[in-house]
């Protein structure tokens, strides 16, 4: 079976009916010395359709209802809290239990974020956005959580289904140390299979998606002039790479402890995966191009991947610096510039939105990124979950299956699939 299959997350409680009242109460029983248990995979709330891809190490505190998850860092002080209220479990004029009426549910953003903040009778602030083309209220608070002063992030927003409220917190004198790690959390929340493909909630809110101002970019091509329109937006480059050098910080904050534990490969995979469910969508409106061109070129099949690569090959190797070191993709098209990490993100991003098996492949030990794709031909292959797919390097003109010599050595590469599974 796959290590990168996703866990569905499984209680044994009854779904709860009426949940508003019971929030402080959790919030008060999360922070304590019992660990989570490790969950180092994104995980599947199948009754309430959502998925979370935790930083690692990372596990869950709470599964007996899963109306009210809740997931931990190692030492149970960083805390992620999803509440879903399904419309069919909730009729008007219920009461929560405290014996204050409560919404029926699904309730709106905002009517969620006020019972929420009057529950936890909450100070700071809150601004209203649009997260996947609805309605949503992101909140920063600080409120006491039993006797425990917290602070952090709250998410509020609904679908025709489900009203979810969304908390990345952590005990007020832990809250800097966190903040990156909360954020990061909360951006990996995704309600339904739309969403994994699509820019978190954090990210929509720094910067709307889709974005609100587009013009059209013109992305050469072959030798004869031809072009691909690009419609982009200057912001989109910002808001990613945010969401890069944020990753990179979770990732540094948590790596020599996964060092130790060995799960220092499943850390890389989530940065990476991170970056890949930022930018998918955004390179969507390059594909119908890139065909129009195959088409145009007389390229099929499995000679794509090649031309792909190809052309890819012949943007300008650059290097952006910063804690992430890795230039947004979508940016990289744009400019016709990149790093190994950055083009080998578009070049399994194309290929996937064109149809394609591909993989990233990333190495500690020689410090640099590839790609690999299922395709017939000769040369070196990359074994990954059953699979050998032929290896592609993206900073040097050399044919799809070539691989310098000095590493070529599997052993010291990571395969990542990006995809959802």
């Amino acid at each position: 079976m796959s290590s990168m299959l996703i866990r569905r997350i499984s209680g044994n409680g009854a779904l709860r009916q009426a949940a508003f009242g019971l929030a402080v109460i959790a919030l008060a029983a999360l922070f304590g010395a019992q660990a989570p248990r490790a969950a180092a995979l994104p995980l599947y709330n199948e009754p309430f359709d959502y998925w979370v891809d935790l930083p690692e190490r990372w596990g869950t505190v709470d599964t007996e209802d899963l109306a009210d998850v809740s997931f931990a860092d190692p030492e149970r002080r960083a805390v992620l809290q999803v509440f879903a209220f399904p419309a069919e479990d909730d009729e008007e004029g219920e009461t929560d239990a405290a014996g204050d009426a409560a919404p029926a549910t699904p309730a709106t953003p905002a009517e969620l974020a006020d019972h929420f903040e009057g529950r936890f009778r909450a100070d700071g602030s809150r601004a209203e956005f649009e997260y996947l083309g609805r309605e949503a209220v992101l909140a920063d608070w600080s409120y006491t959580a039993g006797r425990i002063p917290a602070r952090g992030y709250w998410v509020f927003w609904s679908n025709d289904e489900t009203a979810y409220a969304v908390g990345g917190f952590a005990p007020q004198q832990d809250y800097e140390r966190y903040h990156d790690t909360l954020l990061s959390a909360l951006d990996s929340f995704a309600p339904g299979r739309r969403a994994r493909l699509e820019p978190g909630p954090i990210s929509q809110f720094y910067y709307p998606y889709p974005p609100p101002d587009r013009q059209e970019a013109m992305i050469p091509i072959g030798e004869d002039g031809y072009e691909l329109p690009l419609p982009v937006d200057e912001g989109e480059f910002e808001a990613s790479q945010v969401v890069i050098e944020r990753e990179a910080r979770v990732l540094q904050a948590w790596y020599a402890p996964t060092q130790q534990d060995g799960l220092w490969r499943d850390a890389w995979r989530r940065f990476y995966r991170a970056i890949y469910r930022d930018n998918y969508q955004r390179l969507a409106p390059l594909v119908p191009e890139l065909l129009r061109y195959f088409g145009r070129e007389g390229i099929r099949g499995e000679e794509v991947p090649r031309a792909l690569l190809s052309w890819l090959q012949d943007f300008a190797y650059r290097r952006v610096g910063g804690d992430a070191d890795v230039q947004p993709p979508l940016s990289s098209l744009v400019s016709g510039s990149g790093d190994c990490d950055s083009l080998a993100i578009v070049y399994v991003a194309l290929l996937h939105h064109l149809g394609y098996d591909a993989i990233l492949m990333v190495s500690h030990e020689y410090g640099h990124a590839m790609a690999a794709v299922e395709v017939h031909g000769e040369g070196a292959r990359f074994e990954h979950e059953g699979t050998a797919y032929l290896v592609a390097e993206l900073t040097a003109d050399v044919a799809i299956g070539q691989i310098e010599q000095s590493m070529a050595d599997p052993a010291g590469w990571i395969g990542i699939d990006l995809r959802p599974q």
